[in-house]
């Protein structure tokens, strides 16, 4: 290989390696770090897996082995972890840099969500969790579609969608895989799940952000 092109290779392996970004720390990792309550647009510019080494479970936020060993109880069948980076596009609330990034479990099949230069409208709730409602242009009207969860915080999703909620056919399309895979552990804030005969309805997207202002 002649000199110049060798060195130009060379170049750019360090410039793949200079781009590649760490691994999240198995144990301290959170959600985002996005202080809450925050509400904001944002498009997906990619994503990025990392699955459980040996020893260590995301999921959990546990190190079973080695000198970082910890105690924390480990049960889980979860693949690792995927990072979400955002463009962000307007904040309606918060304290919001221009690239966020959220973080999702990756479960036992080790499927991620692929969403690239997709919408979405994201809430961080007071607890540090997020919820997504992707964005969605419907003949001139802005809607906002949540996931099979319904959780947006203290705000009552299914009310809303019983109420305003638009009927759409390609919600439960296997692109909306995203509904399924990035959802809260329910607890204090949502105590139970979206009912199925909702689960086909978005949102007009003023009435979501006015509920959520409502309340945080």
């Amino acid at each position: 290989m002649k000199p110049v092109v060798l060195g130009m290779f060379l170049m750019g392996l360090a410039v793949l390696a200079g781009s590649a970004t760490a691994a999240p720390d198995p144990a301290s990792w959170r959600p985002t770090s996005i202080p809450g309550p925050a509400l904001f647009v944002g498009e997906v510019t990619g994503t990025e897996e990392f699955r459980n080494p040996p020893g260590v479970d995301y999921a959990c936020h546990a190190v079973m082995s080695g000198p970082h060993k910890n105690s924390s109880p480990c049960v889980s069948n979860a693949c690792g972890l995927e990072r979400i980076t955002i463009k962000m596009e307007r904040v309606i609330q918060g304290d919001v840099p221009p690239k966020p990034s959220l973080y999702a479990i990756v479960g036992e099949f080790c499927a991620g969500v692929s969403v690239t230069r997709r919408k979405f409208l994201i809430a961080v709730l007071p607890d540090g969790n997020w919820s997504a409602f992707e964005v969605i242009d419907d003949d001139g009207r802005t809607l906002a579609l949540p996931d099979i969860t319904g959780c947006l915080g203290k705000v009552d999703v299914p009310a809303l969608l019983q109420q305003s909620g638009v009927e759409m056919d390609s919600a439960t399309s296997p692109a909306m895989d995203w509904r399924k895979k990035w959802t809260l552990a329910m607890g204090e804030d949502c105590p139970r799940w979206m009912p199925e005969s909702l689960d086909r309805k978005a949102l007009p997207m003023d009435s979501v952000i006015s509920a959520w202002k409502a309340i945080y």
